[in-house]
């Protein structure tokens, strides 16, 4: 109970040896386990998130090794992936973004500060580069 409220937030499925193996999270303490984790010995492997409690994803974050690799970002209607950001060593690296809707996905690079820097798809003259 994360908030003092006197009902459960998290519930954790632990193994024979009591090592977690799944999770479920309420994270908007409305009663609704949104979040769902699952562990590979003991590590996130994958984490999954349906804000809005309609049964469509809207978020995926992916690990190797405890250490976020993947986020998945799923449109809240259609369920299309509207964005993925890879990470690299604790910081986002790189993002393919469907910035307008049209299914097509522009290719980003994020700068050292975790900002996106610049779009990959354009060439210097600001025409999308092939």
């Amino acid at each position: 109970d994360r908030n003092f409220d006197g009902k459960p937030d998290v519930i954790r499925d632990y193994d024979a040896t009591g090592v977690v193996e799944r999770s479920s999270s309420d994270d908007d303490f409305n009663g609704q386990f949104e979040g769902r984790s699952r562990f590979r010995n003991g590590q996130p492997d994958s984490s999954e998130v349906d804000r809005d409690g309609d049964g469509k994803l809207d978020y995926r974050a992916e690990f190797v090794y405890g250490v976020l690799t993947t986020e998945r970002y799923f449109n809240p209607q259609s369920g299309a992936q509207v964005k993925q950001v890879r990470w690299s060593g604790g910081r986002p690296v790189e993002a393919s973004i469907d910035r307008d809707g049209d299914g097509t996905h522009e290719l980003y690079a994020y700068d050292q500060y975790g900002d996106l820097a610049g779009n990959l798809n354009m060439k210097s003259s600001g025409q999308p580069g092939k």
